[in-house]
Order: structure tokens, then sequence, then C-alpha cells
């Protein structure tokens, strides 16, 4: 859904599609991974969007640490990103510039 929403906001720009598959190393479904490898590139995308949904209590409070403390890092490098965390709990979007 990002992807459709991204395409046809912003019309004609270059868009790649990564798609994280079973094996990741992190045990958050690769999100972290994904993270990770972003941090390793040396020009990075200007813009990331992911989305992903978990219950809220199946997350470890480490794992998500690590997984928000990424992407602060990716926002210093200047990557502009958008995360939608969907829950059964609640629905909630974070915004990195």
């Amino acid at each position: 859904m990002d992807l459709q929403y991204t395409v046809g906001v912003a019309q004609g720009v270059p868009v790649t599609f990564v798609s994280v598959g079973p094996n990741n190393r992190d045990g958050f479904g690769g999100h972290l991974d994904f993270a990770n490898y972003l941090l390793s590139m040396s020009q990075p995308p200007q813009v990331v969007t992911t989305s992903y949904g978990y219950d809220e209590d199946t997350i470890d409070p480490n794992m998500a640490r690590n997984l928000c403390n990424a992407h602060m890092q990716l926002g210093t490098r200047g990557v502009y990103g958008t995360i939608t965390i969907i829950s059964v709990q609640s629905q909630m979007s974070m915004l990195f510039v």
C-alpha cells in the first residue's frame, strides 16, 4: 500500500521496491536488517517508507529501541521516511527527517 500511495503522489519519480525475505537475522521480520543495510550505504536513498504490523505485546522492547535508533540514525544522514506500525492495540505513524 505504501508503494501505491507514494507512486500516486510522486508520479515520475524513480522507485525501487525492496522486499525482505524470510532469511532475515534480526528476529523482527527483517526491518532492523533493512535499516542497517541502509545505514551501510555510502549514499542511502533520500526517502524511505515502511509499514508493518505486529501485536505490541510480542515485540521485544530492546528490539523496538534498536529499530527506532537505526531510523533516527538514518534521519541524521538526511533520509526522510515514514514508518507505519499497525497493531491490534493501536495504530501509530512515526515520521523521521
